[in-house]
């Protein structure tokens, strides 16, 4: 095996300056594992599963949940799901650091069915869309009421270079997750003859701790890139109105690489038709934001290519209107050069200003995708 060459000797006698170390990359090897597998039979009650206990293997880049229902006898009835479901199966989940802090979460499968979605992490990254897992079975058959997908949960956001992986080394100081499963009237609108019994896995997906070099002996980093950056994922919830609304949104602070919001209406489904049209968003003294409704659906098509009918896989979501400000390197939200990223402060304030249609109240979800740079310093984030 080829070993490094050591620094050669400049005209004047001095060593030349050691190469730069190479990236992370070069000098680990991606590991996974799946160490989680928990069943439960669903009840008309919530049930909270075991805390899974993250393996330490290195850095941190994924955690991938799969959820699959099986009746357990011959179904009669003629099962129909509610409209957030087969997701909100999930009715909290929360990813916690090694304080037990969160950083994902707390929210529902369906938040995090959102996050993904809209987040720019995958090539495909519409969860509707993975035929392999994912299905709802309706109507009177005697599979009715079974159920099945995969949910990713992201921690590393840029993973070309594992930027926003955990270092997760110590078995003393370990991250968690704790799955609560949701009662089957909130799932079901009809449920099947029996309830299902629920199988939950969890697969990690990480890196091992470096080598320190390639293959070839050059010197590598030990660590990934603005080590001590954190991805979180927040959900905040207002009760509104129809009719003219103009007030801040609760206050986060970081680099935002993607806000959505979600409007429901007041039996709780998703509402496309009462979204303000247009929506202006103040950022402080300014408005970045200014969008007709039906420009806003077109952008949806540009970024993602969701052009398939609306809440069908591949299709947009009935008012879910996203904004991604993690496509500044390219064509896709997830191209991100981390240069476009929305800084917001503790005193920035952010204002939702728009008309809510229809009537009665309703419900503005806004999630909330944004970073914390390692000590505060964003040019740790970007190569300059």
């Amino acid at each position: 095996m080829a070993t490094a060459a050591p620094p050669a000797a400049k005209a004047d006698g001095k060593k030349a300056p050691a190469p730069a170390a190479r990236p992370f990359l070069t000098g680990t090897q991606s590991v996974e594992s799946h160490t989680y597998d928990k069943t439960k039979q669903m009840t008309t009650g919530t049930q909270t599963m075991d805390t899974f206990y993250v393996s330490t293997d290195g850095f941190l880049g994924d955690l991938y949940i799969l959820v699959e229902a099986t009746v357990p006898s011959a179904n009669a009835a003629t099962v129909a799901f509610k409209a957030d479901a087969p997701w909100n199966a999930i009715q909290s989940i929360t990813f916690n650091d090694t304080t037990n802090k969160p950083i994902v979460g707390p929210f529902t499968g369906e938040d995090l069915r959102t996050f993904v979605k809209y987040g720019g992490f995958a090539f495909v990254d519409d969860p509707m869309e993975d035929v392999a897992n994912y299905s709802a079975v309706t109507g009177a058959g005697a599979t009715g009421g079974n159920y099945s997908f995969c949910l990713r949960l992201p921690l590393q956001f840029v993973a070309r270079e594992a930027l926003g992986a955990l270092p997760n080394t110590s078995n003393q100081t370990v991250y968690s997750l704790d799955i609560t499963l949701n009662s089957s009237g909130e799932v079901y609108s009809t449920a099947p003859t029996t309830l299902p019994n629920v199988r939950i896995r969890v697969q990690q997906f990480g890196y091992r701790e470096s080598a320190r070099q390639d293959i070839q002996g050059n010197m590598t980093n030990a660590t990934p890139p603005a080590l001590g950056a954190v991805q979180y994922m927040r959900k905040f919830s207002d009760d509104i109105s129809a009719g003219a609304q103009n007030f801040r949104l609760s206050p986060w602070e970081g680099m935002t690489r993607v806000l959505t919001f979600k409007l429901r209406d007041s039996t709780g489904a998703r509402i496309d038709a009462d979204f303000p049209d247009p929506l202006r968003l103040h950022y402080d003294n300014n408005i970045p934001h200014d969008r007709i409704r039906a420009v806003w659906r077109r952008k949806i098509i540009e970024d993602y290519g969701y052009k398939n009918a609306i809440d069908t896989a591949g299709g947009r979501d009935s008012g879910v209107y996203p904004l991604p400000y993690n496509r500044d390197w390219g064509l896709k939200p997830g191209a991100e050069g981390r240069y476009g990223y929305l800084g917001v402060s503790a005193g920035t304030s952010i204002r939702f200003d728009g008309t809510v249609g229809g009537s009665g109240a309703h419900k503005l979800e806004t999630l909330v995708n944004y970073i914390n740079p390692p000590g505060g310093v964003v040019r740790a984030l970007t190569a300059r």
